[in-house]
């Protein structure tokens, strides 16, 4: 009987060749096996969503469910953020973020439902959450969307090749 856990990563849907030798370089995954003993340093709960009006300065970290309704790039150079306005049908708040612009402009919708996850930063009188993760809702019952989320470490330079702790679980869920 094959043992597939000697299986190279590479040949895991979603990893190929490229992403495949920046997992083997920065965390020593070469095999099936080595991302399942790949543990999670942390635990995050995902498992509810509140209002935007219902959001303190003693939450560590939200989670909400809404819409964009418009979005648009301010500053200049090292200074230049893109802003949007979530809504979740009775208040808004600002997202913001500082790198990814390109990204995050080409990824959202306006108008698209989304469950955004982040730490809400009071400043100048109102809330925002900078470099909020962002994801789009799934159909109507929430039940499978949230959950108990596994973080798993990662380096600076899988960081910055968006190869993240959801690309990470993605792929523990396939084996």
């Amino acid at each position: 009987m094959p043992n597939y856990l000697h299986t190279k990563i590479e040949f895991l849907k979603g990893v190929g060749p490229t992403k495949a030798e920046l997992l083997n370089k920065e965390l020593s995954i070469f095999t099936l096996g080595d991302i399942l003993r790949h543990f999670p340093f942390r635990y995050e709960d995902r498992s509810k969503v509140i209002k935007i009006k219902n959001i303190t300065n003693d939450l560590p970290y939200i989670q909400i469910k809404g819409t964009i309704n418009s979005l648009r790039q301010e500053g200049h150079g090292k200074s230049k953020r893109l802003i949007c306005f979530f809504h979740d049908g009775e208040s808004s708040i600002e997202l913001i973020w500082f790198k990814g612009i390109g990204y995050f402009e080409k990824y959202i919708t306006l108008g698209k439902e989304y469950i955004c996850f982040g730490k809400p930063n009071f400043f100048n009188g109102k809330y925002s959450i900078v470099h909020p993760e962002l994801s789009e809702k799934k159909g109507e019952d929430l039940t499978k969307e949230l959950s108990i989320v596994a973080i798993y470490p990662l380096t600076e330079m899988l960081k910055r090749r968006r190869v993240d702790s959801k690309f990470i679980r993605e792929c523990i869920i396939q084996i």
